[in-house]
């Protein structure tokens, strides 16, 4: 699956999570100016990142 979003140092372009300038992205872009070498980073927008971590507060047991 490629669900990662590749957002570039200067992105000018909408992503799927919106627009990489809105709070979505504020995460990736921090990034990015910490790190002046790296000109792009995979991430997924926030509300993304807030489903996937659904998965890792919850263990399903099967009972029979």
């Amino acid at each position: 699956m490629k669900v990662m979003e590749t957002m570039y140092r200067n992105h000018t372009g909408v992503l799927d999570g919106g627009d990489p300038m809105s709070e979505q992205y504020s995460h990736a872009r921090k990034y990015l100016e910490e790190h002046p070498t790296v000109n792009k980073v995979d991430t997924l927008s926030k509300d993304e990142w807030e489903a996937i971590t659904l998965y890792l507060l919850f263990a399903f047991k099967k009972i029979s």
